[in-house]
């Protein structure tokens, strides 16, 4: 059998960890709301005080561990998961920003 993925749209932002400092070139209200602001572990992103390679989320599966550059994506559920930098760009078209360009890609698509 061969079977092919429905055309969803999901969220995704880029990560930028250097440092052991965790930045986003944007910042949607799902990417705020889950950011670790304290040592409180409930937060589905979160860092580990020794490690200063890698990020942390939380997942439906479990732990994940991401690196700069991996994308965070926000499933249609909510759910939250890391997506390597290569396989994101493989697999994702990122749509335009903007309701001009927003028109012309559901046109096109």
């Amino acid at each position: 059998m061969r079977a092919r993925k429905k055309p969803i749209v999901i969220e995704a932002v880029q990560v930028d960890f250097r440092d052991g400092v965790l930045s986003f070139k944007e910042r949607p209200l799902w990417i705020a709301n889950s950011l670790q602001t304290d040592d409180d572990s409930q937060y589905p992103i979160y860092l580990k005080k020794n490690d200063k390679i890698h990020f942390y989320v939380y997942t439906q599966e479990g732990e994940m561990r991401g690196k700069n550059e991996d994308y965070i994506l926000c499933g249609i559920h909510g759910e939250l998961y890391i997506n390597k930098k290569a396989s994101f760009e493989a697999t994702y078209t990122v749509e335009p920003k903007g309701w001009w360009n927003k028109l012309v890609w559901n046109y096109l698509t």
